[in-house]
């Protein structure tokens, strides 16, 4: 049979032996990041998701995952290929303060080349003398041990940049629009074709240079459950546009030769749920005169600071500010509606590390209830006129957004017994107060990792999303 993008005949077998054993030296193991991936989504009868399914049904599924806090994408995906905390690694969300600059420090699109404090995957390959390729995955920026690297950027002048030169130079000649990955990734509506770029890169490796690792990070199922909701029309199509791609990718290693040699991990970051309030955190801060502006609108002046990370945050007490500032924000964010106050001693139950003078961790963390988002807009103007931009604190348009839901009381109290709450990404904010009641929603830690591997990325009894072959 003539591999199809959608065939199943060409799946091996169920495995009949012990998945350690099986996997302990593939010749080639391929991890898929399908951003946003929510595990009821895989089970949706209404879904024909032939290659997805059919992983599950010739491979393994896990149903259960441990998540990181925040659980947003780019601490998510660190911990994936580290396999510790944000405590060990130093990514403590999509957007943090840095101290030492006294500027936001943007993670998403890695904006930032603060490196990874913990091995990953990569560096312990390459310390073995083996390779690793990777294709729009979080916090690769300028790693030399990735042979064949393409970043997750937004910006073309730093794909142009960062991007292996034979690599990119090869993509190019090939006549593949690469002068256009920058464009593709930063507008959402044009996120198919930039994972569909990802794939073409992906499976030029393949045909070339096959690694020992390749990492791959798709995101258009993020982007459209961010700017048309959970279970919109839109982030139902972009399943079935994965699932497409994922079945390309099968079909590319049956062609290879390749796909019954390959162990295939195709895994979700976290999930989504519905959230129906605001709360703009750095307008508090404002109200309470530790935040100004200038008459641009700009930040004049910080004494505190809040990182939003969709439903989890990190509340910063800078110099300038009064001896008891972190006292009374905390009695001021717990009196709002749906936020659950986390002070350093109970840091360490979330995989937190202790503030200290130099560090990125904020004086205060906020977990957010089911149906509670929290951004870091400074004004009600910046809400209003936020733009979307993918994993941004300052949220997409219209209806969704990727963030961690916690439910934050119920979780802070449980952490004590088990491993932990989540966190999240990004939303869009329209409301010109501090707190704003609105229908939407934000990504949680309703993800899933299928495969013989361990799973990593959400926390214990969440249903997981996804199969590995």
């Amino acid at each position: 049979m003539e591999p199809g993008y959608y065939t199943q005949a060409i799946l091996p077998a169920p495995f009949n032996v012990c998945y350690k054993s099986a996997m302990s030296a593939p010749p080639l193991l391929v991890m898929l990041s399908i951003d946003g991936l929510r595990a009821d989504l895989v089970d949706d009868p209404t879904l024909e998701l032939p290659a997805l399914r059919g992983l599950i049904a010739r491979g393994a599924r896990a149903h259960r995952m441990v998540a990181v806090f925040p659980t947003v994408t780019w601490p998510c995906h660190t911990s994936i290929v580290t396999g510790v905390s944000p405590a060990r690694h130093g990514v403590l969300g999509n957007l943090v303060f840095d101290r030492a600059s006294g500027r936001p420090l943007e993670h998403y699109g890695d904006r930032t080349s603060a490196p990874v404090q913990a091995p990953t995957l990569w560096d312990r390959l390459h310390a073995r003398g083996e390779c690793t390729a990777s294709v729009c995955w979080p916090k690769t920026r300028g790693v030399a041990a990735v042979a064949d690297n393409i970043p997750e950027f937004y910006e073309q002048e730093l794909f142009e940049e960062y991007a292996s030169r034979p690599l990119w130079t090869e993509l190019a000649r090939n006549g593949l629009p690469v002068h256009r990955y920058g464009p593709w990734s930063k507008h959402h509506p044009l996120g198919p074709m930039q994972d569909w770029l990802t794939l073409e890169a992906a499976r030029h490796v393949l045909a070339v240079r096959p690694p020992r690792l390749l990492l791959l990070h798709f995101l258009t199922l993020d982007s459209f459950q961010h700017d048309h909701g959970v279970d919109s029309a839109e982030a139902r199509w972009a399943l079935l546009h994965m699932d497409a791609l994922l079945g390309r990718l099968l079909d590319t290693l049956a062609g290879l030769g390749r796909l019954e040699t390959t162990t295939l991990m195709v895994f979700g970051d976290h999930g989504f749920v519905n959230i129906e309030r605001t709360h703009h955190l750095n307008q508090l801060l404002r109200e309470k005169g530790l935040l100004e502006l200038d008459g641009r609108g700009e930040i004049a002046q910080r004494r505190a600071w809040a990182a939003g990370n969709g439903g989890a945050a990190h509340v910063y007490v800078l110099d300038g500010a009064p001896r008891t500032t972190a006292e009374r924000l905390a009695e001021r964010f717990r009196a709002l509606p749906g936020v659950e106050v986390l002070g350093p001693e109970r840091f360490a139950e979330v995989g937190l590390p202790a503030p200290t003078p130099g560090s990125m961790q904020g004086d205060l963390v906020l977990a957010a209830d089911d149906g509670v988002f929290f951004t870091g807009h400074p004004s009600p103007e910046a809400a209003a006129g936020s733009r979307p931009s993918r994993c941004s604190t300052w949220p997409p348009p219209r209806r969704s957004c990727s963030t961690w839901t916690c439910r934050a009381r119920r979780a802070a109290r449980s952490s004590r017994r088990s491993t932990r709450r989540p966190g999240s990404g990004p939303r869009r904010a329209s409301g010109a107060d501090s707190t704003e009641l609105r229908r939407t929603a934000h990504a949680s830690p309703r993800g899933g990792l299928a495969s013989g591997g361990r799973p990593r990325g959400s926390r214990p009894g969440r249903r997981a999303a996804t199969a590995a072959g």
